[in-house]
């Protein structure tokens, strides 16, 4: 049943309807917080059984943060240059981490979209515009560079000969 403020229509609910509503958010807030769990220093033997072969090298690394500017942690992350030949040239993916300003109950990862967009930027520069203050104290946020951005190893896929044409 809907009723109205002022000219604004406002929707009604029962309170056995209320609550259902926030017991299904509290249940997918417990249900996301769980995949985020505890941070370990190296994946479990459950998460590798999902590895492809020859990726190995890549689902094991550790990044290793320091600081960096506004207060944040960065790093590197290396990934294959060619997914189809993981055993070939490796690049390096930039990582920006802002840490959660309360309680802390897991990580969010901020991916800028595109093409072209620098997650690390979105994490340095825009946080306070794309996060609540509620999320920034819960979750530590992580933004990263895709390839061939901002701080992400440059990439060129074709040869400039390919270009003229």
């Amino acid at each position: 049943m809907a009723g109205r403020v002022g000219r604004v229509p406002v929707a009604r609910f029962s309170r056995r309807r209320t609550k259902r509503v926030a017991l299904t958010m509290a249940v997918t807030v417990v249900a996301l917080t769980a995949c985020f769990g505890t941070p370990t220093t190296t994946p479990t033997t459950r998460a590798m059984e999902a590895v492809p072969t020859g990726l190995e090298r890549f689902y094991t690394q550790v990044p290793e943060w320091t600081d960096c500017e506004a207060g944040a942690d960065c790093a590197t992350a290396s990934v294959p240059l060619d997914y189809s030949d993981p055993s070939g040239e490796a690049i390096s993916i930039a990582l920006i981490r802002h840490h959660a300003t309360g309680k802390r109950i897991g990580t969010l990862f901020v991916n800028p979209g595109g093409p072209g967009g620098s997650g690390v930027d979105v994490v340095r520069d825009s946080l306070r515009y794309v996060a609540s203050n509620t999320v920034v104290a819960a979750f530590d946020i992580v933004g990263f560079d895709p390839r061939g951005i901002g701080a992400s190893t440059a990439v060129g896929c074709v040869v400039d000969a390919d270009l003229d044409d």
